[in-house]
């Protein structure tokens, strides 16, 4: 056991520059490769959380602003609905006001043209009835006075 001893303490001391060398090594790595590259992927891994944080807050404004967007186009309807309906209304009322207009011209002409008509007509009647006197005396006169009627011819 002796002799195992003895060779381990050698293999040791043989075995200690290398691993002063590796632990240099290993020092050195870490300051100059591991710390700067863990740093770096830190630094990325705030950089992407951060940057899926704005993006998930823009998403969330662009989402209010499309609602807001959505709400104006909306409203824009209505009030272009309103406008049209309220035109149209006035467009009726005006054909209305035109048609009770037109109708009561027309009335008026009628009337107007239905006493005309009345006028003419009696005119006319006393016309025809005075034509109408004069021709049954003349019938009359012919009658009972064939004769003058013939002489006068």
């Amino acid at each position: 056991m002796q002799l195992l001893l003895s060779q381990l303490g050698h293999l040791l001391v043989r075995a200690i520059p290398t691993i002063l060398f590796v632990s240099f090594l290993w020092l050195i790595l870490d300051r100059l490769f591991f710390k700067p590259l863990t740093q770096a992927l830190r630094e990325r891994e705030q950089a992407t959380t951060g940057a899926l944080r704005r993006a998930r807050e823009l998403t969330t404004e662009a989402e209010e602003r499309l609602r807001n967007y959505e709400g104006s186009i909306r409203a824009a309807r209505l009030e272009n609905y309103r406008r049209r309906e309220a035109a149209r209304q006035q467009s009726l009322a005006e054909r209305q006001e035109t048609l009770r207009h037109a109708r009561a011209q027309a009335e008026t002409s009628f009337k107007e043209a239905q006493s005309e008509l009345a006028a003419q007509v009696a005119r006319i009647e006393g016309e025809l009835g005075g034509a109408l006197e004069a021709l049954s005396e003349r019938m009359v006169a012919r009658v009972l006075n064939p004769s003058a009627e013939d002489r006068r011819a």
